[in-house]
């Protein structure tokens, strides 16, 4: 991976999601590409989502059928299927966790926006159709833990 070198952070993430698709021989469609982006974008300094509490979380929005819940969700679901993989192993959970709660927040903010006819109900469907995919290409940024940890030891030199 490159050093990014862009004037703005939108920039910047575009280069990081085309990156990814490039590593991972998985190209999306813009849509999907502007998803990731602000989905990182809008979670870049979220301290709390290692305390977020995803099935509880997911059933308590379906029932309030709130949007704006169901959309951090589904944000939350993608960063960690994507960039946090091991936390599944760590907290004994299945592999398919976080994908299995992203899909069902992208299938339930689809149906919604149907009800509303809004254009959205489509890209959700995309997502929730795609999100796998949309995971390989986040997990394609993540360093391997043997480079990862070169660079901490070069770095505690200096």
């Amino acid at each position: 991976m490159q050093l990014i070198m862009e004037k703005t952070a939108i920039s910047a993430m575009y280069h990081l999601v085309q990156e990814g698709e490039k590593n991972s021989g998985v190209f999306l469609e813009e849509d999907l590409q502007a998803f990731i982006v602000y989905a990182l974008l809008r979670n870049i300094r979220n301290n709390a989502l290692k305390d977020f509490v995803f099935a509880e979380e997911l059933l308590s929005a379906i029932q309030s059928m709130s949007i704006k819940r169901l959309e951090v969700i589904l944000d939350h679901a993608l960063i960690y299927a994507g960039m946090y993989p091991k936390r599944v192993k760590k907290a004994g959970l299945s592999k398919t966790y976080y994908c299995d709660i992203g899909i069902s927040a992208s299938e339930h903010l689809s149906v919604y926006h149907a009800k509303l006819r809004s254009s959205y109900e489509e890209v959700y469907r995309k997502i929730a159709k795609q999100f796998d995919e949309l995971v390989y290409v986040l997990k394609s940024l993540i360093i391997p833990d043997t480079v990862q940890q070169y660079v901490h030891v070069q770095l505690r030199r200096y």
